[in-house]
């Protein structure tokens, strides 16, 4: 039985052509949020703190999420790949699940460290995400080869980096971000790498980057705006 205030989440098991992937789908309305955790390359899998922060935050503003594994990542069947393509396809079995379940056309698409760039790859290869966040990009490592700039994206894009996050480079994203007409940069003032220093903040742009009206308590019912 699930109370108020409580998440209602499930293992699932996401049906490819060759294997399946495992991942873990958190209850809402649609349009949902889908999870492009850090790449394998990296060490990166699901369980990455982010990518967890970000799906909690969707559910609260009630909208559901679905993050997942990778080929060759934990339970998912298949073998590791660093190929940006294998990412991407694997996101778009992801996403096949993610609009069944909740039965909508579209959803949002966001990204962790280097799931920043398969995110991306994976918006421009499907008209059915509709808005694309960035979070934590590696700007200083740089993308991998076939990953798409954002001005040819063509839809709402949200950054957020740390200030002091090593990885990142708030200067280049700036550019990068006001160059395309429906880029937005937001840097967290004082976090560092992974973000720690200003999760809750993270939190807090998720509902209005989905479009979402969360009310925050119910003792402080102001409702947040949009984004987008």
């Amino acid at each position: 039985m699930v109370t108020k205030g409580q998440l209602l989440e499930r293992p699932v098991v996401i049906p490819g052509g060759e294997w399946c992937l495992d991942g873990i789908y958190l209850r809402g309305q649609g349009p949902g949020l889908l999870l492009a955790s850090p790449l394998p390359g990296g060490g990166g899998s699901m369980q990455n703190p982010l990518t967890n922060e970000l799906a909690y935050a969707a559910a609260y503003a009630g909208r559901a999420s679905l993050r997942m594994d990778y080929r060759g990542v934990a339970g998912s069947e298949g073998q590791v790949s660093d190929d940006l393509e294998a990412a991407v396809a694997d996101l778009r079995l992801g996403l096949d699940f993610l609009l069944e379940s909740t039965g909508a056309p579209r959803a949002a698409v966001a990204g962790v460290a280097s799931g920043c760039w398969a995110a991306l790859a994976a918006a421009m290869a499907d008209p059915r995400v509709d808005r694309v966040l960035l979070v934590a990009p590696p700007r200083r490592q740089g993308p991998p080869p076939g990953t798409p700039d954002y001005a040819t994206l063509g839809r709402p894009l949200l950054v957020v980096v740390g200030e002091l996050d090593p990885a990142s480079d708030p200067a280049a994203e700036l550019s990068l971000t006001t160059g395309g007409a429906h880029g937005r940069l937001k840097v967290l003032a004082g976090a560092s790498a992974g973000l720690r220093e200003a999760l809750t903040d993270l939190a807090h742009l998720v509902a209005p980057f989905l479009g979402a009206e969360r009310r925050h308590t119910d003792e402080d019912p102001r409702p947040r705006g949009k984004l987008f």
